[in-house]
């Protein structure tokens, strides 16, 4: 890549214009807003400069977190205002943190926000986290000053805010909408493919989640919490197209690179389920016993991969993989003040087991003490009642 352009003087005004060439395709990749400041104090323009220039740069090479801003495309849609590189330090620091540190990776995108307001991604980024923690009104302030001055961002930048609006307020289909625009624009930037895929799962087209993860031959986000969430959305997607041997081999696949994540050990008996090979989705179960990358997590995928094997009619496998999870959450539970997750966990064991009468007697206190009673609990305890025939009590 090369850097180069122009500067004019217009009376005590000074104004540079840059572009950045790739020389290899002989293509303008990127032309950069034109740079104002005074004469008199022409480093302080300067320095603009090799913020923006900076940040077009690490915007077009760091794959891994490349937001779109720069794109091949004709001159018309690069046009842009790149990011001010300190800005887009700390978007990245905000990303690194993403899902595993949700306050933290706020503070960072509001920070990026506060060197550059009209820098889009920190400030969709900063609505999503406050949506997630339901500080709607922070959330709400946040787009808002985003959504007002979006004719000032690039044509990507418009449609992945537009795409996050409309995600923040349930219009899924039109969100989708929005992010295929946005990856039309940047067909190789992870994030608006991720949000493809996300979306698509949202209204119920699998087969385009998979057509847009199919653009990276290996998921791109390695153990970050998002390649997580992109490997499930591709695990979800794919029974719904009734591919279980492909459900099994990416799952097996995730499991080899990421023994940590639980949900894709689930993943793997809901396949080998859905294909009949209950014995090995029962020894797959089993194994999380002793494995130690599970040794605080296998309670979980016991109880999952007994309701897998349940909804493909295998009762029986489904039951004593429950009674397993039974086991383990009684060496776990903590008898003077278990916590609402522990009770919860073990009584989701208990009726997936079919022991109905002990799954209630440990949820009725619960209910009774009041201090943290969800509503999924007091639905559980509700259809255990039922199940008991005891309909006042279920009614209740």
């Amino acid at each position: 890549m090369v850097v180069s352009g122009a500067y004019y003087l217009q009376g005590p005004s000074l104004q540079i214009q840059a572009a950045i060439t790739d020389v290899a395709d002989n293509k303008i990749v990127a032309a950069l807003e034109p740079i104002h400041g005074e004469v008199s104090s022409p480093m302080e323009v300067v320095d603009t400069l090799r913020q923006r220039v900076l940040g077009a740069v690490a915007s077009r090479v760091d794959s891994k977190h490349a937001p779109g801003q720069i794109q091949r495309a004709p001159l018309s849609a690069t046009m842009q205002r790149a990011p001010m590189y300190e800005a887009y330090r700390e978007f990245i620091l905000g990303i690194e943190l993403f899902l595993s540190d949700d306050e933290a990776a706020l503070h960072h995108f509001e920070r990026a926000a506060e060197i550059d307001p009209k820098y889009p991604l920190p400030l969709a980024y900063a609505t999503y986290l406050l949506h997630q923690a339901g500080e709607y009104d922070r959330a709400e302030k946040a787009l808002r000053t985003a959504l007002n001055q979006r004719e000032a961002f690039t044509p990507f930048g418009r449609h992945f805010l537009d795409g996050f609006a409309a995600y923040t307020s349930g219009r899924y289909a039109q969100a989708l909408r929005h992010m295929v625009e946005a990856e039309k624009l940047a067909p190789r930037d992870p994030m608006t493919v991720l949000w493809v895929g996300l979306l698509s799962h949202f209204v119920n087209e699998p087969h385009r989640t998979l057509e847009a993860h199919a653009k990276f031959p290996v998921q791109p986000w390695g153990s970050h919490l998002l390649g997580d969430s992109w490997v499930s959305y591709e695990c979800t997607a794919l029974p719904r197209l009734g591919e279980h041997e492909r459900e099994l081999a990416v799952a097996r696949e995730a499991i080899a690179s990421q023994p940590g994540w639980p949900w894709v050990r689930t993943e793997e008996i809901a396949a080998l389920a859905a294909l009949g090979r209950v014995d090995e989705a029962v020894r797959a179960a089993e194994s999380c016993l002793v494995d130690p990358d599970m040794a605080d997590r296998a309670g979980d995928v016991l109880i999952d991969g007994a309701a897998e094997l349940r909804i493909h009619g295998h009762r029986e496998a489904s039951i004593r993989l429950s009674n397993l999870a039974v086991s383990w959450c009684e060496t776990r539970l903590d008898t003077t003040r278990p916590s609402v997750e522990q009770v919860s966990l073990y009584a989701d064991a208990l009726r997936y087991a079919e022991r109905w009468k002990e799954a209630a007697q440990i949820l009725r206190p619960v209910i009774a003490d009041g201090s943290d009673v969800r509503p999924r609990v007091i639905g559980v305890l509700g259809g255990l009642e039922g199940r008991l025939g005891d309909r006042e009590a279920a009614l209740e």
